[in-house]
């Protein structure tokens, strides 16, 4: 993960607009507050396969980004596996790095 989406993450975390784990994730994106969904790319496959379906029910962007340590990293935590952006503004600018981050 390159170091402009890793400063995003962080800022979005600490600007109280992200959801980090599982749990919480699941619960904002349930209430139709999320804006994007990240998943580490070393995920388990029942953590891919429920939050795949979120997003294709609520119609919710889904990334995969890094993998659980490098996206801790970016949010203060040692592993991180899910996230769930919920402000429009950050979720564009993060789908942005993590697109130029790929090609």
């Amino acid at each position: 993960m390159n170091r402009k989406l890793s400063g995003m993450l962080g800022l979005a975390v600490r600007a109280g607009k992200a959801a980090v784990g599982e749990q919480k994730a699941m619960e904002v994106a349930r209430s139709g507050r999320a804006e994007l969904l990240m998943l580490a790319k070393d995920a388990a496959a029942h953590t891919e396969k429920r939050f795949q379906n979120i997003s294709d029910f609520r119609k919710i962007p889904l990334i995969s980004v890094g993998d659980r340590f490098a996206m801790g990293s970016a949010v203060g935590r040692e592993i991180a596996v899910v996230l769930a952006i919920t402000d429009i503004h950050f979720a564009e600018q993060i789908k942005l790095l993590a697109q130029a981050q790929e090609g």
